[in-house]
């Protein structure tokens, strides 16, 4: 498995274990099938973290879920692995320059806008 490779298949895999909570580098070594060791040799070559992955996934998801307009706050929380809200509210507000609930009315305006 080469490294883009390896990198989709952990984000797929954090993908699958945030509900569950903050999933563990140990849990995403397990699924992609290494060593945590290896893992994180792996990761370093190609420039990140473990923690900067998942926190890279949790923002992509974050936007995605914000973006059906069908869910609650406190459900993409729960559902990105947050016990709490407002912890999901600090870190989308450092990831994306703005609280969940501003990008989730933008974002449905400009839908409207364009008759979607």
């Amino acid at each position: 498995m080469n490294e883009r490779q390896l990198i989709r298949s952990l984000e797929d895999a954090v993908r699958e274990l945030l509900s569950a909570g903050y999933p563990t580098v140990k849990q995403g070594a397990r699924r992609v099938g290494i060593s945590v060791r290896t893992l994180q040799r792996r990761l370093h070559r190609h420039g990140l973290t473990y923690s900067e992955l998942v926190e890279r996934v949790r923002d992509e998801e974050a936007c995605r879920l914000l973006q059906e307009h069908s869910r609650s706050i406190a459900e993409i929380a729960a559902r990105l692995g947050y016990s709490d809200p407002s912890h999901f509210s600090r870190a989308f507000r450092r990831w994306e320059g703005v609280c969940p609930r501003t990008y989730q009315r933008s974002f449905k305006a400009a839908c409207d806008g364009h008759g979607h």
